[in-house]
């Protein structure tokens, strides 16, 4: 059953799942319930959380905008999917999760086939999208499964999940130092050196920002982007725009800022985002002209020395690159999903990407979006 929602009130009889297509402003009403869900789900995160969804929403407004749906049973939140308008060829009209710099982690909180019919069903008849992109989803068989399983019910198109990136993440013990006995000797000699030579270098200080403290640091923090390589780099998108910074002040209350400064010049920045599962990196910065001294490097072990003395369990980074794997101590893949209405505008989608996809692999391989039987619709009987 699919329903908008007009009031702050679900009768939902027991035993049913209602998807329910309806403004932010409305399900804001079910915020407790969303954080519960949240918390319960393996591999949700904070960037799943209703305050990071709706500060999303307002930094990067969909035009026109898209109702986020939810399911529901018994009057409990069981799935969720926030929509935005995406960038589409061809004068599609395509809809998926909010697609830019801060959207690495995203989730539909359940992987039940029941559940997952119910929203993508919502989307089929509460919108006019052709497509949805499911993008940076967490790597699981059995969610590209239900998933597959909820399109033939719904009578959508589904193309095989791809792999997405991965990212690293950090374990954390009970100490600091138990930590760092996992890393090398070279690692641990490199981080007092870089921290020696800052020393030295002048009045070196880094100190964690949060609240009000972290709202008036935003200048200071500007002025490390813009010296930084993703700054002075044309080529990386995404991070410094107006948006960017609407986004960050919306979500100035939660974790912190982490700042390095020599003598009073702010040379590294490193934002942290966080709750009760975890410490989440969400941007990083340092002066270029001080990548010898790796300024970075000394504002990352402060954060994580700090992360292990409040007990956090694990400190979720974005990305896996060399820097990134010296902390890890493991991987959380993800993949992405694409559906198509069963139209004559989505299956021309999905013949152009099926043939896209098999010209850039080349002669004699069958690209993953291949329309085989599993990924076809469930034909009337």
């Amino acid at each position: 059953m699919t329903a908008r929602l007009a009031s702050g009130d679900l009768h939902i009889p027991p035993d049913r799942i209602r998807a329910v297509c309806g403004p932010d402003s409305t399900l804001s009403a079910f915020e407790d319930a969303w954080n519960a869900r949240v918390d319960e789900t393996e591999g949700a995160s904070l960037f799943s959380r209703p305050f990071f969804q709706k500060a999303i929403d307002a930094a990067f407004p969909a035009t026109p905008p898209v109702s986020p749906i939810a399911a529901y049973r018994e009057g409990a939140l069981v799935g969720w999917l926030p929509l935005h308008r995406l960038a589409a060829p061809l004068g599609l009209k395509e809809t998926g999760f909010a697609r830019n710099a801060h959207t690495l982690r995203n989730h539909l909180l359940t992987e039940d086939p029941a559940v997952l019919a119910a929203l993508l069903g919502a989307w089929r008849d509460h919108t006019d999208a052709d497509t949805l992109v499911l993008e940076n989803l967490p790597l699981s068989e059995a969610l590209a499964a239900s998933l597959t399983s909820a399109a033939r019910q719904t009578g959508l198109l589904i193309d095989r999940p791809t792999r997405g990136r991965s990212l690293a993440f950090a374990g954390l013990p009970s100490t600091y130092e138990a930590f760092l006995a996992t890393r090398s000797g070279q690692f641990r000699r490199q981080i007092q050196k870089r921290l020696r030579q800052l020393e030295s270098a002048g009045r070196f200080r880094v100190d964690r920002l949060a609240g009000d403290d972290l709202a008036r640091a935003v200048p200071k923090w500007q002025g490390v982007v813009a010296r930084s390589w993703q700054g002075r780099d044309r080529t990386v998108r995404g991070g410094n725009s107006s948006a960017d910074w609407q986004l960050h002040r919306a979500l100035s209350a939660n974790g912190c800022l982490w700042l390095a400064q020599l003598d009073d010049q702010p040379v590294a920045a490193l934002r942290m985002l966080e709750d009760r599962k975890a410490a989440y990196v969400h941007t990083m910065h340092y002066d270029q002209a001080l990548r010898a001294h790796a300024p970075g490097l000394v504002v990352f072990d402060a954060m994580m020395r700090d992360a292990c003395a409040r007990g956090l369990p694990r400190v979720d980074f974005n990305g896996s690159s060399d820097f990134f794997s010296r902390w890890a101590t493991g991987t959380t893949p993800h993949m992405s999903i694409r559906l198509y209405r069963a139209s004559l505008r989505g299956r021309g989608a999905r013949l152009v990407r099926f043939v896209s996809r098999r010209l850039r692999a080349g002669p004699g391989t069958i690209p993953d979006a291949a329309d085989t039987p599993e990924t076809r619709p469930r034909q009337p009987e």
